[in-house]
């Protein structure tokens, strides 16, 4: 799991799928360590980790949250309440 996380710190479900499979975890347990790990990464280096995987992998998490906060606050902005910006309330941002 920790080399999965080195190298996708956002995996798809197939990738939980195929990483529960291969482990023998359920996904949800998966999705837990997952989200566990990007929060302790933001704090301080796991001793597995060489010094570039954990720039690499604090950059990528630092990145993909940015986003999702643009991603909120451009949902908010186009709610339905918001007369002008009613009709962009579906936008999507893939993250």
């Amino acid at each position: 799991m920790k080399e999965a996380f080195t190298q996708c710190q956002y995996p798809d479900v197939e990738a939980y799928n195929r990483l529960g499979e291969l482990v023998g975890m359920p996904r949800y347990k998966l999705v837990q360590w997952y989200g566990d790990m990007r929060y302790h990464i933001k704090r301080f280096r796991p001793h597995w980790m060489t010094s570039e995987q954990y720039g690499q992998a604090v950059a990528n998490v630092r990145y993909r949250q940015s986003l999702r906060a643009l991603w909120k606050k451009k949902a908010k902005s186009c709610a339905p309440n918001n007369p002008s910006m009613g009709s962009l309330y579906a936008l999507k941002i893939p993250i």
